[in-house]
């Protein structure tokens, strides 16, 4: 049986993401290594950050 860690990872694989954008959380602690693991990651110091990076990338034809 998968861990919910890694039916996440499963669900990010099937809707074809392909850039992470990832901020430090001790909640999901567990579930960041497997995002570095299995795609391209940035990672972020603020929230905000995120949106305009994730904005960019999706109108440069990536899915983030």
């Amino acid at each position: 049986m998968a861990s919910p860690e890694e039916e996440v990872i499963a669900i990010m694989k099937k809707t074809c993401i392909d850039l992470a954008a990832t901020l430090p959380c001790d909640r999901i602690k567990n579930l960041l290594p497997l995002v570095s693991e299995n795609f391209p990651e940035i990672k972020l110091t603020r929230e905000e950050n995120g949106v305009g990076i994730c904005a960019g990338a999706y109108l440069a034809g990536e899915n983030p």
